[in-house]
């Protein structure tokens, strides 16, 4: 569950938390003619399809902790890295950050495994999580 801003109220939805992240490119303002310009990529948690636009004023008051990130230079990271379950191979973790799952908990909050050679660092996503859970616990 998240929350979300509607008409200026903040009220909880079932949605999965979106990935918001700025990021500067460059705009064509005329034939031959660019300029920087600030855009914001949206997906959500295990999804390969994003959109990525603009950014206006209202994505910056909406996202303001994205927003700082991007000003400062920095990537928001959120969970446990892919890099820390048993038998780790980059080249998967490159596949799961393209379909938005970029960390243990990411993974660990699917229904299944995104495909079946993935299917053991799922299990190791899922146990890694509830390991986590009784330590904190």
């Amino acid at each position: 569950m998240s929350l979300m801003l509607v008409n200026g109220s903040v009220v909880e939805t079932n949605q999965p938390k979106l990935r918001v992240e700025f990021f500067e490119d460059a705009k064509k303002i005329g034939i031959g003619k660019f300029e920087s310009a600030t855009f914001i990529k949206v997906r959500a948690p295990g999804v390969r399809d994003y959109v990525s636009r603009l950014a206006t004023e209202n994505d910056i008051q909406e996202y303001p902790a994205e927003y700082a990130l991007f000003v400062e230079g920095d990537t928001l990271e959120e969970g446990t890295p892919l890099s820390q379950l048993p038998g780790y191979k980059k080249a998967f973790a490159l596949e799961l950050a393209a379909m938005g799952i970029e960390s243990c908990e990411d993974l660990a909050e699917r229904s299944e495994a995104p495909e079946d050679y993935l299917a053991q660092m799922y299990a190791q996503a899922c146990m890694f999580v509830k390991l986590k859970e009784i330590d904190d616990a």
